[in-house]
C-alpha cells in the first residue's frame, strides 16, 4: 500500500527540518534519584518542596503535568519544564518561541511537537534527564501528513512504552493508512501495522491514549455520528490485544493504568477492559463522573474516580503513587508532600 509518510528511509519525515528558534537551557543530568517505588503511606503529609511552573497562556488549555524518570514536567503550549522531583530543583527548559507545543514523556526521552504560523509541524525528541536534542523530523503543512496523535488531556500528545504513535494516511483513501510507532529515543520506526477503518464515514477522527502510563498502547476512531472504535496494542511490538466499539456523547475518555484501559464514552457507558480484553470490574453502579472519568493509583490498588475528586472506588492491587496539585488563576503551582520519615 503506498502511503503519504514512510519512516526511516527517504521520505518526508525524514527530511531536514526547517531552522525554528529555540529557547533551550540543558540539565547537566545529575539527580537526587528517582521517585519511591511505593511512594507514600498512609498517614499525615508534609510538604518538601514547591515549585512555581511556567505561565500558562491566556486561553490555554490546563498544562500537562507528569511525574517520569525522577523528573515532574510541566508543560503548557509555549514551554516544557524540569524538575527534580525529590527535591523541585530545576533542571532544564524547552521552548520554541511563536510555535504551539504538545509533548509526551515516554520511556527516558521526551517528544515535543510544535506548529508554526504556517502551520509547518516539527516533531522533536529530547532526552527526559538533561533536556538535550536527540532527533528532529518534519511534517508539511498538508493535513494528511500530520499524523501525530492526541488525547483529550490539554497539552499532551500521545505515547506508550517508549514510543510515540502517529497515523499516517493513505492519500487516496482516508479510511486506510498505517499506524506507525516510533521509538521516542531514537525517532527510528519501531514498528507499523496497515489499517482500514472499519467506519462508514470518509475520514475519521483519530486518537490514541495520552493519559497513560504507557502500559497498552489505544487508539480510537470515531465519526461526526459518534462511532467509535478503539484498538489496543502491545507497545513494543505493536501485537493486537483487544477491540471495541460503541456510541459516544460525550468526548471519548480513555485512561490507562498497569495494563487496564478505562473507557468512558458518556456518563454511563464505561468499561475496564483487561489486557486480555476482558472486562476487570463491573462499572453500571458508579455514580456519574465529574468531566471524564479518570483511572488512578490509590493506596496500592486501582481506583475510579467518580461523581467528585473525593469519590473513589478501589478495584485492585497495583502501586501507590501520590501528588498534591495546587493551582491558582495565573500561574500553575505543583506541591510535592512526603511522609515523615519516608527514606
Amino acid at each position: 500500500m503506498a502511503l503519504a509518510l514512510v519512516i526511516g528511509g527517504c521520505s518526508s519525515l525524514g527530511e531536514d527540518p526547517p531552522e525554528i528558534e529555540r529557547d533551550q537551557r540543558i540539565a547537566d543530568g545529575e539527580s537526587t534519584g528517582d521517585t519511591p517505588a511505593k511512594g507514600p503511606g498512609p498517614g499525615a503529609l508534609t510538604e518538601a518542596w514547591r515549585v512555581t511552573g511556567p505561565a500558562v497562556p491566556a486561553n490555554d488549555r490546563t498544562p500537562e503535568r507528569r511525574v517520569a524518570g525522577g523528573r515532574l514536567l510541566i508543560g503548557t503550549s509555549q514551554r516544557i519544564e524540569a524538575y527534580d522531583a525529590r527535591t523541585g530543583r530545576k533542571l532544564w527548559h524547552y521552548s520554541e518561541p511563536g510555535r504551539g507545543l504538545s509533548h509526551a514523556a515516554a520511556g527516558d526521552a521526551v517528544v515535543v511537537n510544535s506548529v508554526g504560523k504556517e502551520f509547518d509541524r516539527v516533531t522533536t525528541g529530547l532526552d527526559l534527564a538533561t533536556g538535550e536534542l536527540l532527533w528532529e523530523r518534519s511534517f508539511d503543512s498538508d493535513e494528511t501528513s500530520h499524523p501525530v496523535l492526541t488525547g483529550e488531556r490539554g497539552n499532551a500528545s500521545a505515547s506508550a512504552d517508549g514510543v510515540v504513535p502517529l497515523f499516517v494516511e493513505d492519500p487516496d483513501d482516508a479510511g486506510r493508512g498505517e499506524l506507525v510507532a516510533l521509538d521516542a529515543r531514537t525517532g527510528d520506526e519501531k514498528w507499523g501495522r496497515e489499517h482500514r477503518s472499519p467506519l462508514s464515514c470518509e475520514s475519521p477522527d483519530r486518537n490514541a491514549a495520552a493519559d497513560t502510563d504507557g502500559s497498552v498502547l489505544v487508539f480510537w476512531e470515531s465519526c461526526t455520528a459518534d462511532d467509535v472504535v478503539l484498538h489496543a496494542f502491545e507497545p513494543a511490538t505493536g501485537r493486537p490485544l483487544w477491540s471495541r466499539s460503541g456510541r459516544a456523547d460525550l468526548a471519548v475518555g480513555v485512561a490507562v493504568r498497569h495494563g487496564a484501559t478505562l473507557i468512558v464514552l458518556d456518563e454511563h457507558a464505561r468499561a475496564l477492559v483487561g489486557k486480555d480484553g476482558k472486562d476487570l470490574a463491573d462499572l453500571s453502579r458508579l455514580g456519574e463522573c465529574a468531566d471524564i472519568c479518570g483511572l488512578m493509583d490509590v493506596g496500592g490498588r486501582l481506583a475510579v474516580r467518580h461523581d467528585d475528586l473525593r469519590d473513589l472506588t478501589l478495584l485492585r492491587t497495583g502501586r501507590y503513587i501520590v501528588a498534591v496539585e495546587a493551582p491558582d488563576a495565573d500561574r500553575d503551582e505543583f506541591i510535592s508532600s512526603v511522609v515523615k520519615g519516608l527514606t
